[in-house]
């Protein structure tokens, strides 16, 4: 049996209108306007190497959702950095006012960066504390040397293609985008709405777990406005287990730095790349996760065109939903 045991955690501030939905609850009260650190270990149990390898992402978001007691909810991931600017917002009453009358139609997106890879990690971890601490000018500048870029870009830029960065470069109000599929932005979102639409827990590992979801959104008609004084930053960690095995680390020295010297995660690759005979094809366990992944998005984007798609999120994230009393409590109107 393999045991897996995740914890997520960023400060929090139950007085303020933003919960990090990558942070769980569970935690000491704070002082008023003091902040908290919201902490939950997820443990599971299973008998497959690979799947141990295959982490529960989206059940580990539902879970962190349940957790947000504040009228808005960050759908940002662990490892990402927010900027200082956004802590700023956060304490501007009258812009917390405005976030939140628009957070039920609207997510407001948050641009999100990272360090070119050209740079070794000590020099991206330095890089990462000079984005999110300095000005918009100074982000402007390194992306203009090539020390910082769009997420992702050279693996799928159409994740956050969409957000038009060179407009938000020079913009100073927030400016409205289309969805377009593909699109994956991170946010803030009005905690109701977020989890009247949560995250679908058949997607594990990678591929597509995100795109469903911001899709799903976006059929269900709420829109998507950019931050123009707020950003994210991508920190530099190891890869997951099915990230390493999905951008084909395959050699020993480069699959042991991807798996960041862990030898349960290396266990896992070697699991998820072990030929396997499935209906009499030849084939491995992470190639059946992508097909997986891939089905199980299109069958949700079909249901959404039918107005039909309702996200499997299991009896356990159902069963919190109806009891937690900072969930059930309606929010008052904006």
């Amino acid at each position: 049996m393999h045991a897996r045991a995740e914890s997520f955690f960023s400060p929090s501030t139950p007085t303020t209108p933003t919960t990090p939905t990558n942070s769980s609850s569970a935690a000491a009260a704070s002082p008023p306007g003091g902040c908290c650190l919201r902490l939950l270990l997820l443990v599971e149990v299973v008998a497959d190497p690979a799947l141990s390898g295959l982490v529960p992402i989206n059940a580990l978001r539902n879970a962190a959702l349940l957790a947000v007691t504040s009228p808005l909810a960050a759908m940002v991931d662990v490892d990402l950095a927010p900027s200082g600017g956004l802590a700023a917002l956060l304490r501007d009453e009258e812009r917390v006012r405005q976030l939140q009358a628009g957070a039920h139609g609207s997510l407001w997106v948050l641009p999100a960066w990272e360090v070119s890879p050209r740079f070794n990690e000590s020099d991206a971890r330095r890089l990462v504390e000079v984005v999110t601490h300095g000005s918009k000018e100074v982000l402007a500048q390194m992306w203009s040397s090539h020390h910082v870029r769009i997420f992702s870009e050279d693996i799928y830029l159409k994740g956050h293609n969409a957000t038009n960065y060179k407009r938000w470069l020079t913009a100073s109000q927030p400016y409205n985008v289309d969805h377009e599929r593909g699109y994956e932005p991170w946010g803030l979102v009005s905690r109701q709405r977020h989890v009247q639409h949560p995250y679908d827990i058949r997607f594990r590992g990678c591929f597509r777990d995100k795109v469903t979801h911001v899709a799903s959104l976006a059929a269900a008609h709420v829109s998507f406005a950019v931050l123009t004084d707020a950003w994210l930053v991508h920190q530099p960690h190891a890869f997951s287990a099915a990230a390493a095995v999905a951008f084909n680390r395959s050699d020993a020295a480069a699959a042991a730095a991807a798996a960041g010297g862990d030898p349960a995660r290396r266990r896992a690759m070697e699991a998820l790349r072990k030929p396997i005979s499935y209906r009499g094809v030849r084939t491995t366990k992470f190639e059946l996760h992508k097909a997986h992944s891939m089905l199980t998005s299109d069958e949700a984007y079909a249901l959404m065109a039918r107005g039909a798609y309702d996200p499997p999120t299991g009896p356990q994230f159902r069963n919190c939903r109806d009891a937690l009393p900072w969930v059930r409590e309606r929010q008052p109107a904006a």
